[in-house]
């Protein structure tokens, strides 16, 4: 990084931008009042008071230092001169951040008087701990856990910013093995497995397996389109997908119609959305016949569900024959 990037300091709200979004021009483009008072940087950003604390349990950790101007008795006329490193043990007792807007953010801890002003942070501090996408992700397409073990973990960081972030893509297998881009609301709010490379939506019911993130293409680039997303049941019914891919050369030629290959899509959402409603623990223990035979004696339940065949019921439940 050039030299006169070296010596830039930020103030908190201009740390916690950086934090939040991993973009220099947004950090710089900030109005000298969003850059000294956190309250207004959230009003115009989201998840800034976040990206604060995340900051503050660096601070508390020693994975970063603050420096700043100590008025030991809180009173800012008996402010010091000379600006200084904040002292780890500050921190350690639980100091924390207050926005003040004639002086900024500054940290105190609740029990004594003694507080920092005029507080700042090292840019090149930040941006080595918080790193962005294109350092993150340099090597390639990389799996979630891989990815996540990149970052800081939480309450430092947030693997939520990554996965949202525009510079980014996240896919994962659907229910029909193929390659899909991962449902944005799903990033965002639902339930990231680090260990099992899974996300899956907040209400259980649709997850994505082999979920694998990458650089977004560079503005202008060509992206093939996703395929369409499949509905599938919920996780526990889940199976493990092999690896090998169909061929992708074209077929050949036919002038016989396509033979439908198993019951309808129909009849087999109808299927899981009963095993959803009726077994939410899961069907541990039991056996095709013994469902077949529940579905029939359910007189409440559509015909798709009382008519169902075990073939039905085991592609709901994604088993092999």
């Amino acid at each position: 990084m050039a030299d006169n990037e070296t010596a830039e300091r930020w103030t908190v709200p201009q740390a916690s931008v950086w934090i939040r979004t991993r973009d220099l021009a947004t950090v710089r483009e900030l109005g000298p009042r969003i850059a000294r008072s956190l309250a207004i940087a959230a009003d115009a950003m989201p998840d800034v008071l976040t990206a604060s604390a995340c900051l503050v349990a660096a601070l508390r950790a020693g994975r970063i230092r603050a420096s700043g101007r100590l008025a030991r008795t809180g009173d800012a006329s008996d402010l010091g001169e000379e600006r200084e490193t904040i002292p780890p043990a500050f921190w350690h007792a639980g100091a924390d951040l207050s926005d003040d807007l004639d002086r900024g953010v500054m940290a105190r801890e609740l029990r004594r008087a003694a507080r920092w002003l005029d507080l700042d942070i090292e840019a090149n501090a930040c941006i080595g701990r918080w790193q962005p996408p294109a350092a993150i992700l340099g090597e390639g397409v990389l799996s979630l856990g891989q990815a996540a073990g990149k970052l800081e973990p939480e309450p430092i960081d947030r693997l939520r910013w990554l996965l949202t972030h525009p510079a980014v893509i996240v896919t994962g297998l659907n229910d029909r093995a193929e390659r899909v881009t991962v449902d944005a609301a799903a990033l965002a709010l639902g339930v990231a497995d680090i260990e099992a490379d899974t996300v899956t939506t907040r209400d259980g019911r649709i997850c994505w397996s082999q979920v694998t993130v990458e650089l977004a293409p560079a503005a202008g680039a060509a992206t093939p389109p996703a395929a369409p997303l499949a509905r599938i049941v919920p996780r526990e019914y889940v199976t493990t997908f092999d690896e090998t891919k169909p061929s992708m050369a074209p077929a050949p030629a036919t002038t016989e119609p396509p033979r439908r290959r198993g019951p309808p899509a129909r009849r087999r959402g109808a299927v899981a959305d009963w095993i959803t409603k009726h077994r939410p623990e899961g069907v541990a223990g039991e056996t095709i016949a013994s469902l077949q035979a529940a579905m029939k004696a359910d007189t409440a339940a559509c015909a798709d569900v009382r008519n169902a065949s075990e073939d039905t019921i085991r592609r709901a439940l994604h088993l092999k024959k």
